[in-house]
């Protein structure tokens, strides 16, 4: 996806509660979303946020499992990898492959997300065996690699990596201090 939309998304605010079956009875299909390959959202204009896959109003019945690549990354706005909203139920997140929150911004707020889970939303479970990133390139916003905001994050079990990075980008072009920082 290019632009501000996710590139999946699963539910709506606006629309009916739904729900979604898993893909299968095997092992790795146990979930009501299950990526293998790659899924990415980069805005190409400035001020755009990005996310990869947002759920909202929708209940995942086995939950959300990641082996490939999530990736969303911004300029000047909010990149979030997997963004779980209200009315959300994802009884686990399953990642063993790699999501990524990118944002490349001196404006406040726009943070880098990984997971964001937030307020509303129903996530108890986040099993991670391979990487969460939330990466930042800026002064004054975040890197964040998991954000619970909704208090339902009860277990997370961590065999992979979960990683904040932030690259501060103060240097004598800008405008927003005196540089000495």
């Amino acid at each position: 996806a290019y632009g501000s939309s996710p590139a999946v998304r699963i539910g709506d605010s606006g629309g009916p509660a739904i729900t979604v079956g898993n893909v299968g009875t095997m092992t790795n299909y146990t979930y009501g979303l299950v990526n293998d390959s790659s899924i990415g959202a980069i805005s190409v204009y400035d001020a755009v946020s990005a996310t990869g896959v947002r759920i909202e109003n929708a209940n995942l019945t086995g939950g959300l499992r990641n082996a490939g690549s999530i990736l969303a990354g911004s300029f000047d706005q909010q990149g979030t990898g997997v963004s779980i909203g209200l009315g959300a139920v994802v009884a686990e997140i399953n990642n063993a492959g790699s999501i990524t929150g990118l944002t490349d911004s001196d404006l406040a707020p726009f943070d880098a997300y990984g997971v964001r889970i937030e307020a509303g939303a129903n996530a108890p479970i986040l099993r991670n065996s391979g990487a969460i990133i939330g990466r930042l390139q800026g002064e004054t916003a975040d890197a964040i690699a998991i954000a619970d905001l909704s208090d339902t994050l009860h277990l997370i079990e961590n065999t992979g990596s979960i990683t904040a990075y932030h690259t501060a980008t103060d240097d004598a072009l800008d405008t927003d201090d005196a540089d000495n920082d």
